[in-house]
């Protein structure tokens, strides 16, 4: 009897641990003082087959003086009681559980009534039991329930609690500026490119300066965007509306990015830029705007003095010798000129295919094709003593080099490098030799935003691009630091009179053009890569 007891027993044991999880050890101790008192009850062996009759609900279990002890202590500290508390009880077997020490289902069935006695103690309880803390019910175990905790966000002083947000940006000068608002936004930048390779970061060649160089390093000391950003410009989703060449300008240049709205942003940006480059305004966009996709047209202006359209062999320095100043001074074009040249630029109004006009395009490329809305030259004004005319070209994009060929063109047709059909013919299929004009005098005056304007300027958020309000102060700003610097530079290099002197080494023909496209070709591969 006393081993099918015990064999029941520890079946019973066994088939718990699949139906539960395990007990604490505080019971397994328990369970074990209960066998070891039936088994040591000396009438535990003449027990009539029949069952005993119940005993009333608040008794406990005979228990021997010596071998009942330790469970005696244990059921004192509460570890092992019934439903109302006060120790272990009769009542009706569970589904699956041990049958009872007699094996004939009218026994008593102390494990399995004791591991549910255990869970209903353990939940009244509380978290706390003899110094412990336990964790969830099902497993116990405290340390990964005070960790779940934590990372449930349960606490007012957790990670994501507004508490320790707040405390983060309180944190310092790197958490500070976070307090401002992260937006996508066009800033209006205007630069003299005299002194810089382009408006395109070099990465990686820090040999060759250009204007985001300036204007990235300028973001990042103002506060507007991370450090780590400047390495990668793609985290603040920057963009420019257009690559300039080496040594060209902007009056409307607008480049598009993600940065920190800081108070006074405009002019904390500028306190760290040279005064050569300077951001005149900013709008907020719409957080899907490029500056270079939502384009729609390109305004170019290119500043020139007059005496380029002078005759053939007039005007032209090889840089030797004496350049004579006075004639330069005292050229005026002629009003037939002037409409010679413009005759000649309206050629480029409408969709014509450029490949003559760029480098590293055939005339099968469907991109070489390109839309040209305006082209014209302004009559002519004294600057600084000397006749300079404006040459104006808008379009709908433009290719590396092709303003530069355009105006090169047109200079050495008017001069009588070259026919008037040299016009029309570089429209065509055949490689033509095209003479490329000096970058000095391009300038980039406006870009174009209409149908972005028509569809969310005036919705509440949004303003227009067109930036009417500053047309004061870039009128002051191309005066004073574009123009003049052009025509100071003109003045002292005469850089034009210069490449006038190249024009005779053009024949304008394909015999020519492979020889040219191939010396562009290993220009640009120098560092020296340049596009409008």
């Amino acid at each position: 009897m006393r081993q099918a007891s015990l064999v029941s027993l520890r079946w019973c044991l066994h088939l718990g641990a699949f139906l539960r999880p395990p007990p604490p050890p505080s019971l397994l101790l328990l369970l074990r003082g209960h066998a070891a008192v039936r088994m040591a009850t000396p009438c535990s062996a003449t027990l009539a087959p029949s069952p005993p009759p119940p005993r009333p609900h608040t008794s406990s279990p005979p228990l021997a003086p010596d071998c009942g002890r330790d469970a005696v202590a244990m059921e004192k500290n509460g570890e092992a009681r019934g439903p109302d508390g006060k120790g272990d009880s009769q009542g009706p077997q569970e589904k699956g559980a041990s049958r009872g020490l007699h094996g004939n289902g009218h026994g008593r069935g102390p494990a399995p009534r004791l591991l549910l006695q255990e869970e209903e103690a353990q939940s009244r309880r509380g978290p706390e039991t003899n110094g412990e803390a336990p964790g969830p019910a099902e497993n116990g175990d405290s340390s990964q329930g005070v960790q779940q905790q934590k990372e449930g966000g349960g606490s007012a002083d957790s990670e994501g609690s507004p508490v320790a947000k707040r405390a983060r940006l309180e944190g310092g000068p790197e958490a500070a500026r976070k307090k401002f608002p992260k937006k996508k936004v066009a800033l209006l930048v205007a630069y003299s490119g005299k002194g810089y390779h382009g408006m395109q970061r070099n990465a990686g060649n820090a040999a060759y300066r250009t204007i985001e160089d300036e204007l990235v390093e300028a973001l990042v000391r103002a506060g507007c965007i991370p450090d780590n950003h400047a390495a990668d410009m793609r985290k603040m989703s920057f963009q420019r509306c257009a690559r300039t060449d080496k040594g060209v300008s902007a009056i409307g240049q607008v480049v598009s990015l993600k940065m920190w709205l800081i108070d006074d942003v405009v002019n904390k940006i500028n306190a760290h830029l040279p005064q050569q480059i300077r951001i005149m305004g900013m709008q907020r966009v719409t957080n899907g705007f490029n500056s270079k996709q939502l384009c729609d047209a390109r305004t170019y202006i290119y500043l020139l003095p007059s005496f380029t359209f002078g005759p053939k062999g007039q005007g032209e320095w090889d840089g030797e010798g004496e350049r004579d100043t006075a004639w330069e001074e005292s050229f005026r074009l002629p009003e037939e000129t002037l409409s010679h040249v413009n005759a000649l630029l309206r050629r480029y109004v409408g969709t014509h295919n450029f490949h003559n006009f760029t480098s590293g395009k055939g005339a099968q490329e469907a991109s070489a094709r390109r839309y040209v809305t305006e082209a014209y030259c302004q009559p002519p004004s004294l600057q600084h003593g000397i006749e300079f005319a404006l040459i104006r070209i808008r379009g709908q994009s433009f290719m590396l080099h092709q303003i530069r060929k355009m105006v090169g063109l047109v200079v050495a047709v008017a001069r009588g490098h070259a026919g008037d059909q040299r016009m029309q013919d570089a429209f065509a299929n055949d490689k033509l030799d095209v003479p490329k004009a000096p970058g000095l005098g391009l300038v980039l005056e406006r870009v174009h935003y209409d149908r972005y304007d028509s569809r969310y300027a005036g919705d509440g958020v949004h303003a227009a691009l067109a930036w009417p309000e500053l047309a004061p102060a870039l009128t002051e700003f191309a005066e004073r630091h574009v123009h003049a610097g052009i025509v100071a530079a003109e003045r002292e290099e005469g850089s034009m009179r210069r490449w006038l002197g190249t024009l005779d080494k053009h024949d304008f023909t394909s015999s020519l053009a492979r020889a040219v496209h191939s010396q562009v070709k290993r220009e640009d591969s120098d560092g020296n890569s340049e596009s409008e």
